[in-house]
């Protein structure tokens, strides 16, 4: 896959290339690394373009609502639409290329290895399943690998079963619940919400909310 490989995802009416893609989701890889991972897409569904008439019913309840609440298109496709299937496929290959193992997360936090294997189990840590073991997404820490406060409990709060890009796309996408301090016309993702010293509570309702469909 070269640097000026199309996918399906537009902007300003024309096709994005991975680079840009990446780019626009804040995620710092190369697209080398984004290559490496794509064969691992394959544990979560089929591959293939084929355009849905339907494509909202690829996608479980849970999911779904996680993915329009992020803005997600799911109205029929032509065949001049870009596919959302795809687009999310190509979106959890470039969660797993911006992940550390357990063993990197343990060092950065200064925790031993058991503690977060065992805080992944319960939840307070988001992994995902690779070819190469599990991987931790680095979105749910900070720039330098350190915890976001009061992260572990959102993340706990979220449904188990949402699809990886839903939980990016929830953590990362502007909610109107959550506002910045002494600015209400200035809504913040959830991850920036706690960032800035928002309370986890706001966060949690909001990630309980995802249940009701």
């Amino acid at each position: 896959m070269g640097t000026h490989q199309r996918i399906d995802a537009r902007k300003g009416g024309r096709d994005l290339t991975v680079r840009e893609l990446l780019e626009s989701a804040g995620l710092a890889i190369s697209v080398e690394d984004f290559s490496a991972q794509v064969d691992i897409v394959a544990r979560y569904g089929p591959h293939g373009a084929t355009v849905l008439v339907e494509p909202k019913s690829e996608f479980d309840p849970f999911t779904r609502a996680a993915l329009l609440r992020a803005g997600a298109d799911f109205s029929p496709l032509g065949a001049e639409r870009p596919d959302p299937v795809e687009v999310t496929r190509a979106l959890f290959v470039a969660i797993l290329a911006d992940s550390d193992t357990p063993e990197v997360v343990a060092a950065r936090l200064a925790r031993d290895i058991s503690r977060v294997r065992q805080r992944v189990r319960e939840r307070t840590l988001w992994a995902l399943a690779a070819d190469s073991g599990v991987r931790l997404p680095r979105v749910q820490f900070e720039d330098d690998g350190s915890e976001i406060a009061g992260m572990g409990s959102v993340l706990r709060a979220l449904p188990g079963d949402l699809h990886p890009v839903a939980v990016f796309r929830w953590l990362t996408t502007p909610i109107a619940d959550l506002t910045a301090p002494g600015e209400d016309d200035v809504t913040l993702s959830p991850r920036d919400w706690l960032r800035s010293g928002g309370g986890p509570d706001a966060a949690i309702e909001v990630a309980r909310n995802l249940l009701v469909t």
